[in-house]
């Protein structure tokens, strides 16, 4: 039997929401599919079976929606254009599970939870190669260059450093939800200690750091020996 979609007790994927759109609103073709504005929470649901032409699709508008997370974005191989604008995206790891590497030229992502992170600019154009707008911007070779030495970054450190923050996201969503102090534990200062050491040894990297001592609310300073 047909599976019914609910706002309120069921989450609404890409296909339910094309199910329940009036035929007049689809606008879908083999190459182009534009979503917005439709309330959907998530991509795919695990029981859903996805059409071949996914594969082959090109441009995905989802902006507007109520998406956390991007699991099934790896359905979509051959993107081109992707809008993610104003949806409820908190980590930007959530952009590693996209397959398109080598083939997506336009992303947007701005209105997103991310887009507070420190190196959102250097981290998305070292990861998607392919790049010549983000958010709208151009992204021209010269352009790519200058943003990632103006930070000083060695591309080598970029998965140890976005490990760190997105740590820190981690527990001070925990600690919130717990309604606790977001200052860490004594022990766990101490532990981190040797790694944050270890970032400020790399110029250019102030930046992350700031970022995390505003998000665990202390100062890495106190733990330098």
């Amino acid at each position: 039997s047909e599976r019914m979609f609910s706002l309120k007790n069921a989450d609404l994927s890409i296909l339910g929401a094309i199910k329940q759109l009036p035929a007049k609103d689809v606008h879908i073709t083999d190459k182009k599919m534009v979503l917005n504005d439709q309330k959907i929470t998530v991509l795919f649901l695990h029981d859903e079976v996805l059409p071949s032409t996914f594969s082959s699709m090109q441009k995905l508008y989802l902006s507007n929606n109520c998406l956390q997370s991007l699991d099934g974005i790896e359905a979509f191989t051959q993107l081109q254009y992707l809008s993610l604008t104003y949806n409820q995206i908190l980590n930007i790891t959530e952009l590693w599970k996209i397959t398109s590497v080598h083939t997506l030229q336009h992303l947007s992502i701005r209105g997103n939870y991310m887009d507070k992170h420190p190196m959102r600019k250097e981290l998305i154009l070292h990861y998607f190669p392919m790049l010549i707008s983000l958010d709208g911007m151009a992204v021209t070779p010269q352009i790519r260059q200058t943003i990632i030495k103006a930070q000083g970054m060695e591309l080598t450190i970029l998965p140890f450093c976005l490990m760190l923050i997105d740590e820190f996201h981690r527990l001070q969503g925990i600690l919130s939800a717990l309604q606790l102090s977001s200052e860490l534990p004594s022990k766990g200062k101490e532990n981190l200690s040797i790694y944050v050491a270890a970032l400020k040894k790399y110029e250019g990297l102030s930046k992350a750091v700031a970022y995390m001592e505003k998000q665990a609310n202390f100062s890495f300073t106190t733990l330098e020996t």
